[in-house]
């Protein structure tokens, strides 16, 4: 296992640089197309803080559960995103038909971003980046994993 000081010294993945970790956000997100119906996201930051959000339907009050995680947690997450091919992956993937669900992964820093949005295809980069995503959110909120929260994600 590395020490804190290698650890801070290593290169980070996605061309991120140290100081971006202070205003890191990643965020998924699953969304009805039904006429109001709510939302369910989860947003990791990059001072370790998760949040888990979800409403009942569009005017519903939200509910929350939060947690946080060790640093190496996060950074696992990121080299994993980068390994997936985050960055090469395609703005939006299409339904063929109209949609039923959108769900849309983002990635915010300082000097990188992107959003990715999957309408209902099946995208093995992105299941694998949102599975690492579910089980990362997990180690500070159980109830990010197997529909304890979320009833979708």
């Amino acid at each position: 296992m590395a020490d804190a000081k290698n650890t801070e010294s290593a290169e980070l993945p996605l061309s991120l640089q140290r100081e971006d970790l202070k205003k890191l956000e990643i965020s998924y997100g699953f969304y009805s197309s039904k006429m109001g119906a709510g939302v369910q996201e989860i947003h990791l930051f990059g001072d370790g803080r998760v949040r888990l959000k979800r409403t009942r339907s569009y005017e519903a009050e939200p509910e929350y559960r939060e947690g946080s995680l060790e640093p190496q947690a996060l950074l696992r997450l990121l080299e994993l995103m980068d390994y997936q091919g985050l960055m090469g992956l395609e703005d939006e993937y299409p339904s063929e038909e109209d949609p039923t669900v959108r769900r849309i992964l983002t990635l915010s820093s300082p000097r990188v971003s992107k959003r990715v949005i999957v309408n209902e295809p099946v995208v093995p980069e992105f299941e694998r980046i949102t599975g690492a995503l579910l089980l990362t959110a997990s180690l500070a909120t159980p109830e990010a994993l197997m529909n304890r929260f979320f009833k979708n994600l």
